[in-house]
């Protein structure tokens, strides 16, 4: 009979298969000393490599971070266990049981270690083992095998040439967002582990994260690109900074190690951003033609020789920077763009701080009239006025193409339009405290002169 035939005949053939393996094992080599990482099967019992048996079957010692589920997997395909034990090893008792695996590899034996499911190290209680295991001086061997982030990927239709795995998201809701928040302006693929009870809701705070939110907004278009390319392109002025300050250790420690540091991850960030919401736009070729325009504008030249009053033209370009994200910010309703401004807004405040500190300290011992700082403060104001963003925007413009087509139709409306938006919301008071900084004025006079100041400013701005 044509269907009792068959189940019968592959009855026999996985009868057979399971003898001949048991058999091979049993006469399976010994093995040399050593830590043995084994991958065992996520699902199917029958996805596990014959060199992950042979090493089961001949470790001196045995160890699992769930022994019942290892000793199932060895009954299975028939691994005796010939008198081992098998020593329960996971996040609980690791610390407890470790000593006794390690003296185990010290006394010259092979230990073979297996997670529940898939490779272990990975989210596993495993890698501390590892780590102790290779410090201790004994070898670690790794039998590659099957992996659920790798399966995972492989099975999402995702690209799969840059991928990052995060393992578990934090399990409360406002910490979750954040973190997601965070790890989405990445650009590549994200893999991350979720418990059943709580993957429905992380799908529903990934589904915050909208893109549709930014993508037909022309003017933040214009305004993104612009700020990525003179992030990306901030190398050009940090190394000549850093230069200009070789004569005093502690500042130019501070601008090689940080703000150069943190100032090129703005361009990383923003890069990324752009490319996942406009991903048509010409990126590459724009910020090239960019940088062929900007960079021979970045010289020694441009900043001033006495070093303290260059670090009060800093200030003044970090209010720049300060309050223009705040205003991209609020003009932002999509989380992870909110989010990523707030926190490249806070990494330039930071920056001014340093520059002030700096400054004073500089000043301190090179003193310049108040008039004098008055001087260079308002001359960087007006190079702030036609700036680096103004070259930006035009190769932005240049390569946009057929990109909102309904919108301006010209580069003038355009730069003026994005003016308008910018200076409608430019937190003015904040820009004038933080100006007012590096003249050193008696407190009274600074809070007297604040407002009125501000209220200028914002007719300035405008005009």
């Amino acid at each position: 009979m044509a269907t009792g035939g068959v189940p019968m005949k592959l009855a026999i053939l996985s009868r057979n298969a399971s003898l001949y393996s048991t058999r091979r094992l049993v006469e399976a080599a010994r093995l040399d000393p050593g830590l043995y990482l084994v991958a065992t099967p996520i699902g199917a019992a029958r996805d596990i490599t014959l060199r992950a048996l042979d090493v089961l079957n001949s470790a001196d010692m045995l160890a699992a971070e769930d022994t019942r589920v290892l000793r199932h997997l060895l009954d299975i395909h028939g691994v005796p266990l010939r008198g081992r034990r098998i020593l329960s090893y996971h996040d609980h008792n690791g610390d407890r049981a470790r000593p006794a695996l390690l003296a185990a590899l010290s006394d010259g034996a092979s230990v073979a270690y297996c997670s529940d499911a898939g490779t272990p190290l990975v989210a596993d209680p495993g890698y501390r083992l590892a780590l102790d295991a290779a410090e201790a001086g004994a070898r670690v061997h790794a039998l590659p095998g099957p992996s659920s982030a790798l399966a995972a990927l492989s099975l999402a239709g995702l690209p799969s040439d840059r991928f990052l795995f995060l393992v578990f998201p934090p399990p409360t809701q406002s910490a979750r967002q954040t973190w997601l928040r965070r790890w989405m302006a990445v650009d590549s693929t994200l893999i991350l582990f979720e418990s059943p009870r709580r993957v429905s809701r992380t799908l529903e705070d990934l589904a915050l994260i909208d893109p549709t939110r930014i993508t037909t907004r022309e003017d933040l278009f214009y305004l993104l690109v612009s700020a990525s390319f003179i992030e990306s392109g901030s190398d050009l002025y940090t190394r000549n900074l850093s230069d200009h300050y070789a004569d005093y250790p502690e500042v130019a420690a501070w601008l090689r190690e940080h703000w150069e540091h943190e100032e090129l991850q703005h361009g990383r960030a923003f890069d990324c951003y752009v490319k996942a919401a406009w991903p048509e736009f010409p990126w590459q070729a724009a910020f090239d033609g960019f940088i062929a325009e900007y960079g021979p504008l970045c010289t020694m030249e441009e900043l001033e020789p006495n070093r303290a009053l260059e670090l009060a033209a800093r200030c003044v370009v970090e209010t720049g920077t300060t309050t223009y994200y705040q205003t991209l910010r609020d003009l932002s309703d999509e989380p992870v763009l909110t989010d990523m401004l707030g926190r490249i807004r806070a990494d330039e405040v930071s920056h001014y701080k340093h520059f002030l500190a700096y400054f004073k300290q500089l000043h301190a011992a090179q003193p310049a009239s108040r008039l004098r700082v008055a001087r260079v403060v308002y001359k960087r104001l007006l190079e702030l006025r036609e700036s680096d963003a103004d070259v930006a925007l035009r190769h932005v413009w240049a390569h946009k193409g057929r990109m909102f087509a309904d919108g301006a139709k010209s580069f003038d409306e355009i730069s003026q339009r994005v003016s308008q938006l910018v200076s409608s919301r430019l937190p003015a008071d904040q820009a004038v405290r933080m100006l007012l900084k590096p003249l050193m004025l008696p407190r009274k006079l600074e809070s007297w002169i604040e407002r009125p100041l501000a209220s200028l400013a914002r007719r300035v701005v405008a005009s």
